[in-house]
């Protein structure tokens, strides 16, 4: 919106996870059209990707915003690599057991191509009587830089009161 002070921004997501038939922008910055996050807003958009994909029980995409021997751990249970990810993520993709992932609070640290991040989260399970709180806490991330896109290396999850 010209004369405005708005400006567009475009985000780029690793291939591995972009809808079948898109392609990838250039990667210039032009006026106030800006092609190419920074590598905040790059993790910013990982960060909230993945809560997507988790409520929406696209289990097989939300493995590949992993590297390949990435590792995520909820409580004492741990998988390791994307192929013991995809059998805990499928395994809690069923309808019944996916709902709304909230984040908020993020608080990163960026050094080249790692970075790590602290994230608050609120889970809401949808019920007969309406959205119901279920779990609070907190994702500590990291993050490697592969081929001009950020992927989680780790993601370990605890939960407030823990």
């Amino acid at each position: 919106m010209p004369g405005h002070g708005w400006c567009r921004l475009r985000v780029s997501i690793p291939a591995c996870a972009q809808e079948a038939g898109t392609t990838a922008r250039p990667q210039t910055r032009a006026g106030t059209l800006l092609d190419v996050p920074t590598d905040e807003e790059a993790i910013r958009n990982l960060i909230g990707l993945h809560s997507q994909l988790t409520d929406d029980g696209e289990y097989q995409r939300r493995v590949q915003l992993y590297t390949e021997d990435g590792v995520f751990m909820m409580g004492d249970a741990a998988s390791r690599g994307r192929d013991e990810m995809a059998e805990a993520f499928a395994s809690t993709s069923a309808p019944e057991r996916r709902g709304k992932h909230i984040t908020a609070n993020t608080v990163m640290e960026i050094d080249g191509d790692t970075a790590s991040a602290r994230t608050d989260f609120f889970f809401l399970l949808p019920s007969a009587e309406g959205l119901k709180p279920l779990a609070a806490g907190r994702y500590f991330d990291t993050f490697t830089k592969q081929d001009g896109h950020w992927l989680y290396s780790e993601r370990r999850i605890t939960f407030l009161g823990t």
